[in-house]
């Protein structure tokens, strides 16, 4: 199985267990008043509407209420953390961001935080929401953190500095990924809704280790 298609299946997977906590979060932003649905675009790439908002978006999911009165876009994103492997409990605790693709699917340096960018700018169409979480892979994908925040306001806080740059997915010394660290978002007052399964993982995480798996964007 191809690196594409390996992250669609994780992600889907990691999805499945997140579902209950990341509908309890979305409540939380007093958006929905009901029982809130998650819905996969990955799932219906036939559906050329769903294939636009997938790749000219970068919407993984839509969040609605069985109401269907209210729904945003969600773009969604997963960490590998081994809690056996690190000598401190925080978490990474971060929205990644593609900052260079440089592999058999896509060579170009205007990726996801340009993208994203120029989506704010112009008022093109986005993922109201971006949602992240950590898990660890040895301990039956146990699900360690989950927040969302506003796609806008994760921009904002990269374009800000409140990022670290992730080294473990480089090649030939080409950084992919930015982790906008959500902890430091909180600090500046920016809303940030999360969830943590103990509070020893809370924190602002700063040696650049992560592995980070999400949408070839």
């Amino acid at each position: 199985m191809d690196d594409y298609k390996q992250d669609l299946k994780e992600g889907a997977r990691i999805m499945r267990k997140a579902a209950p906590i990341l509908k309890d979060l979305f409540l939380q932003t007093n958006l929905f008043t009901s029982n809130v649905l998650i819905q996969p675009i990955e799932e219906q790439r036939d559906s050329k509407v769903c294939k636009l908002l997938d790749n000219c978006c970068g919407i993984d999911y839509i969040v609605f209420d069985d109401t269907q009165t209210r729904a945003v876009g969600l773009a969604w994103r997963t960490n590998r953390f081994w809690k056996a492997r690190h000598y401190k409990s925080i978490v990474y605790n971060g929205f990644s961001l593609r900052q260079r693709r440089d592999n058999q699917y896509s060579k170009e340096e205007n990726c996801e935080i340009q993208k994203r960018q120029t989506a704010i700018e112009l008022g093109l169409m986005r993922p109201e929401f971006t949602a992240q979480a950590d898990y660890d892979p040895d301990d039956d994908d146990e699900i360690l953190c989950v927040a969302i925040a506003r796609t806008d306001d994760v921009i904002d806080a990269h374009n800000k500095g409140m990022y670290r740059i992730c080294d473990k997915n480089r090649t030939k010394n080409d950084v992919f990924m930015h982790d906008v660290q959500w902890e430091a978002m909180k600090q500046a007052g920016y809303p940030v809704y999360d969830w943590y399964a103990k509070d020893k993982y809370k924190g602002l995480y700063e040696p650049c280790v992560c592995d980070t798996t999400s949408d070839p964007f």
